[in-house]
Parts: C-alpha cells; sequence; structure tokens
C-alpha cells in the first residue's frame, strides 16, 4: 500500500508511464469492462484505506458544492452563509460554488469539521464508483498525485492489462 504523504513524489516519478497507460486503457478496455474493474477496485481499496488518516484531497483541492447544500453545510461547519460565500467562486452551470482556498476550509487539525455532512463532491471523491471512468481517465490521471486509492486502482489495472512501460 501506499503511503499518502509519499503519494505526489512517487506519482510524479511515475507520471510518464501513467499518461502512457491511459492512452493504452483507451486502446485496450471497453467502456463497460472498464467501468466493472473501477468499481470492484473501489470497493477493495476504500475498505483497505482510512480516508480521514490522510486527507490529501482535503489538503490540495477545493470543494464544489450546489448552491442547495450551502445552508447544511453552514450549519453543520458553524460558519455563517456568507463565510462561505466570501470563499467562494459562482461558477454558472447549475449553481454550482467552487471554494477558492486550498487547504479546504472545513479541514481542521482533527481533520474534517464537517464529516456527517460533507459535500457531494467530497463523498464521491475520487469518483471511482462512477459509470463513465474511459470519458475521464485524463481527468482522474491528474488526481493521481492526491488520492491512493485512485494510485492502487491504476496500478492493480496495469498488472491487469498486462501493461508495460517503456521509456
Amino acid at each position: 500500500m501506499i503511503v499518502p504523504n509519499e503519494l505526489k513524489e512517487y506519482a510524479k516519478a511515475h507520471q510518464a508511464e501513467n499518461h502512457a497507460f491511459c492512452f493504452y486503457l483507451k486502446e485496450h478496455a471497453t467502456k463497460e469492462q472498464l467501468d466493472e474493474q473501477f468499481f470492484h477496485y473501489h470497493k477493495k481499496y476504500f475498505e483497505q484505506y482510512d480516508c480521514s488518516q490522510c486527507l490529501n484531497c482535503c489538503k490540495e483541492l477545493s470543494p464544489i458544492f450546489e448552491g442547495r447544500e450551502l445552508e447544511t453545510l453552514a450549519k453543520a461547519s458553524g460558519f455563517d452563509v456568507e463565510d462561505i460565500l466570501n470563499v467562494c467562486e459562482q461558477v454558472s452551470y447549475d449553481s454550482y460554488q467552487v471554494m477558492d482556498e486550498e487547504p479546504c476550509p472545513f479541514l481542521t487539525e482533527e481533520g474534517c469539521c464537517i464529516p456527517k455532512k460533507k459535500p457531494e463532491c467530497c463523498k464521491d471523491f475520487p469518483y471511482t464508483n462512477q459509470e463513465n471512468r474511459m470519458e475521464s481517465l485524463f481527468g482522474m490521471f491528474s488526481l493521481l498525485p492526491i488520492c491512493p486509492v485512485l494510485y492502487e486502482i491504476y496500478e492493480q489495472l496495469k498488472k491487469d492489462y498486462g501493461f508495460t512501460y517503456e521509456k
């Protein structure tokens, strides 16, 4: 298992290989097969990793949430709605808000201050349990230095497909 605080360095050292693997999957996997594999490995690796011990996503990314989640986030965090909106950027599609702050303002020394009321984007991260993974391979590639579960899934898929990388 990959140690979360070593992941960024490890991912950087294997960046070219992982990029090549995304292209390889586009040619060698079917959409349905890849979704099935991602679902399977999502379950497997999330049983092994404790996200609350990692928090790389909270440290490295800004949360995105729907406008309807704003009141719930405010109540759960103790922030005023205005405080939250002051660190947000309005995104035009579907009234999403993007927090313009890293690390996540809901992250404390003890971890997430709203663990039971997290925005959907946090609950779903790294999106490996969703369909259409073929279409998001390169988007997920950018998250490899952040999420050890995602990294483990890519490594397992390399084995499954017999992928070898030559410089």
